[in-house]
């Protein structure tokens, strides 16, 4: 098991766990980025609640991207049975001409 050392919102961390070093640091480096962006836009909250309000707002990041690609894959499985549907129908089409040849 892999351990990494990472830094957010001025404390560090030792992360152990499967996943590439560069991944753990590129998540590290966007949890204290949001971190300090909510700590600049409500400077008087402690650490404690500073941190359940970040993940609050991941949360909602994640929620919505989640819908988003719901959407989307919906949308597409949509498409994709029109599309079948009207190569069946074409397909029904020339086997009824060949039929009547």
């Amino acid at each position: 098991m892999k351990s990494t050392k990472v830094e957010i919102y001025g404390q560090y961390y030792q992360i152990k766990g499967e996943m590439d070093e560069e991944y753990i640091d590129e998540l590290a480096i966007y949890v204290d980025k949001k971190m300090r962006m909510i700590a600049d836009q409500t400077p008087r909250l402690d650490s404690m609640k500073l941190a359940v309000l970040t993940s609050l707002n991941i949360a909602d990041e994640l929620f919505r991207l989640r819908d988003t690609l719901n959407d989307r894959v919906q949308k597409i499985n949509k498409k994709a049975g029109e599309i079948i549907k009207s190569m069946d129908d074409c397909l029904q089409e020339n086997e009824a001409e060949l039929g009547n040849e």
